[in-house]
């Protein structure tokens, strides 16, 4: 993996810490894979008795990155990934998520088409 921050078993080290699960969304379609790994923590208030969730970033940095990707793809890859990752958490009850994108490999720049990024 590119970086620590990425690794599944440095994820689930904060599972504790952040109150929630270590999760991994990797997307695979023609054009190539992107890989999230997150905290999925249940939000205390229910709404009509439905559990709802939040992801965050593990301790430190993350964000979704490409595994993989046709040359001069990135765009497209990402977008797909921005539909399917959508699908995703409407499925599974998720309504917020809060990334800290990696600051030396700057995934911020390929995924700002799909989410809302500020910088600090």
């Amino acid at each position: 993996m590119i970086d620590i921050y990425f690794e599944p078993d440095y994820g689930k080290l904060y599972e504790k810490m952040e109150n929630g699960k270590c999760e991994i969304f990797e997307y695979t379609c023609e054009l190539g894979t992107v890989y999230h790994m997150f905290i999925k923590r249940e939000i205390e208030t229910k709404v009509d008795d439905t559990v709802w969730y939040d992801l965050i970033t593990p301790y430190g940095y993350g964000g979704p990155i490409i595994k993989r990707c046709e040359a001069g793809k990135e765009n497209a890859l990402v977008n797909e990934f921005g539909h399917a990752f959508a699908q995703y958490c409407k499925e599974n009850n998720i309504v917020s998520e809060f990334i800290r994108f990696h600051p030396v490999i700057k995934n911020s720049e390929l995924f700002k088409d799909i989410y809302d990024v500020i910088y600090m």
